[in-house]
């Protein structure tokens, strides 16, 4: 992708968008990513997301600052957010993650935040992306996160949603036409994996392996495209170093804008 034309429209149009993946736990990298963007005078005014990056976008659409986010993100215990349901039902609930979004953000609709923000999630029952741009933020991205197996499905008008990754885990599509200059985000490098310990670890690095066939058809659709190999080292389902993960997003693009600059 083009660097110099990163920078260059960076600073000569007001009207970026920015398209933020799914990964789990490494969305935090976003946080990094979006501190060195802003480092650079780069701020885009549209945003997608998918799970992991809907609820970044949320944050930032909503007009928190990356550092802000970063000093909620290192402060936060997640583990807590992912509520089990009762013993005999083997999914788990999201509501803890759309009180999280309410307590920090608020109660609102999409459609009111400072910095456009769309949301893709999953159509379960139509099985095909949709892209939320109005409707209530929470419930919106509660529906972009709910990873099948493991999350409880969410209605949404009375129509079942899972995570948007499934059938679009970097949606640029709501971003075209709309911008001068799209940056796209993934957060899913895929290396080599040495062992799988349980059948959650299979599952995990199964789904990763079924997202990337529809990430890498929307490359071609990003201006600029960024994804930190470094990420590889993070554990998609575990809550570790929070700083690390944020720092090698931040480390990434900020090594990616420099070698731009004449």
């Amino acid at each position: 992708m083009n660097k110099t034309k990163l920078i260059t429209q960076a600073f000569t149009s007001h009207n970026i968008g920015i398209s933020l993946s799914g990964g789990a736990f490494r969305g935090l990298a976003h946080i990094g990513m979006l501190m060195a963007l802003d480092e650079h005078g780069i701020n885009p005014q549209v945003v997608s997301g998918t799970s992991a990056g809907a609820i970044v976008g949320s944050f930032y659409a909503a007009g928190y600052s990356p550092y802000e986010m970063q000093q909620l993100a290192i402060k936060t215990n997640f583990i807590p957010y992912l509520k089990p349901t009762l013993p005999l039902q083997s999914l788990m609930t999201l509501e803890k993650l759309g009180d999280f979004i309410e307590k920090y953000i608020g109660k609102l609709d999409l459609s009111v935040l400072p910095k456009k923000l769309v949301v893709c999630a999953t159509n379960l029952q139509q099985g095909c992306p949709e892209y939320f741009s109005k409707g209530e933020l929470s419930l919106a991205v509660m529906a972009s996160s709910a990873l099948p197996f493991l999350f409880q499905p969410v209605t949404i008008n009375d129509t079942l949603y899972i995570d948007g990754g499934v059938m679009n885990n970097l949606p640029v599509e709501p971003l075209l036409g709309k911008v001068d200059h799209i940056i796209g985000i993934n957060v899913n490098p895929v290396g080599f994996e040495p062992r799988f310990t349980n059948l959650f670890s299979i599952m995990a690095r199964s789904f990763v392996l079924a997202i990337r066939s529809n990430t890498e058809a929307r490359i071609k659709l990003c201006d600029s495209y960024l994804m930190p190999s470094e990420l590889v080292r993070i554990r998609l389902f575990y809550p570790g170093d929070t700083g690390e993960t944020i720092k090698i997003g931040y480390n990434y693009t900020k090594k990616f804008l420099e070698s731009a600059l004449p």
